[in-house]
């Protein structure tokens, strides 16, 4: 089956797309297209290993966090979640100290209110921990595959989109707009180390090279999978009713998230769906133009702010679950 492959991804909620992944490498399912963003980056990485359990491996049988036990799920991302504020996520990141952000500091900031705040409330807030070796494997393998590979950062620079392309995407794509160069939507790139760290720079962090995470943008880019007969898109959060109730201040926090990853999608849907409607009214008829068999996979179960710190076995074993789609 000819389809591409557009993968969301955030955190924890990356257990659910690695489960779809999973089921794939078992039912050796070779998707034609791919996109990746964010986290989604590191589980189609792994989607690529030669071990073909290395997701199950990684995301059930090896899962470090939400064992069960009589402290409910809830509760033990929470208690990750103040660790992880207070102390850092070894080899992620670190929490930038009070003294470093006073280092480039005058007596005179602290007479003005503004230069006060952003020394007590900075933007960057964690330094990345993540080794570059880290980023050179994934560049390493993503370049090595076969399977057009596309992800994508935020230019904090210029306000557009930064496409990276591996060899195998570039050659697909290269009579396309998709092609490497700028124009005046977005700029496409090879895929390298310092791209992949690129893709993955958290705001938390500050720009790297003038780039952030793809997702604060596009999660994912959808754009040049279009050219594609069938198209599934796993989503991270449910889209017919993403939200539980909103009682506290996480769960507004969890509802901002939501709809900054919902809204970066909704469009490109739309568009689909609009196009495939005038298609199918012969209002287009050009030869260039055709249907998109669009397939929307979505987490049956609904998670909170505190899932976003930790991987969960339940939402892997769903993704595995809803991937039997794709033997329809």
């Amino acid at each position: 089956m000819n389809f591409a492959l557009a993968l969301q991804g955030i955190g924890g909620m990356n257990s659910f797309s690695a489960g779809i992944l999973a089921y794939l490498r078992k039912e050796k399912i070779v998707p034609s297209m791919v996109s990746v963003t964010s986290g989604a980056i590191s589980t189609f990485f792994h989607y690529l290993d030669e071990d073909e359990k290395k997701l199950e491996n990684l995301f059930k049988h090896g899962n470090e966090h939400y064992t069960k036990s009589i402290v409910s799920k809830e509760m033990q991302g929470m208690l990750l979640f103040y660790k992880y504020v207070t102390k850092g996520m070894p080899g992620i990141f670190k929490n930038v100290p009070m003294w470093k952000r006073l280092q480039n500091c005058s007596i005179s900031d602290f007479s003005n209110p503004f230069e006060l705040i952003n020394i007590l409330s900075p933007a960057q807030t964690m330094e990345s921990q993540i080794k570059d070796e880290y980023f050179e494997n994934i560049a390493e393998r993503y370049c090595k595959s076969n399977i057009p590979i596309i992800t994508n950062a935020y230019n904090y620079d210029t306000g557009k989109a930064v496409i990276f392309l591996n060899p195998a995407g570039q050659k697909r794509l290269k009579d396309t707009r998709f092609k490497i160069g700028e124009n005046d939507d977005f700029s496409v790139r090879e895929i390298s180390p310092e791209a992949i760290k690129g893709a993955l720079q958290l705001v938390q962090f500050g720009p790297y090279k003038g780039m952030l995470d793809g997702a604060y943008q596009y999660n994912p880019f959808l754009a040049p999978l279009k050219t594609m007969d069938k198209l599934f898109l796993v989503t991270v959060v449910p889209i017919t009713k993403p939200l539980k109730p909103m009682e506290n201040t996480f769960d507004v926090e969890d509802f901002k998230l939501k709809m900054l990853f919902l809204n970066s999608i909704f469009s490109e849907i739309h568009n689909i769906d609009l196009l495939n409607k005038l298609i199918e009214n012969k209002i287009i008829n050009h030869e260039s133009m055709h249907k998109i068999d669009f397939n929307i996979i979505e987490p049956g179960l609904q998670k909170g702010f505190f899932d976003y710190f930790v991987e969960d076995v339940d939402l892997f074993e769903d993704g595995f679950r809803k991937a039997e789609i794709f033997k329809n």
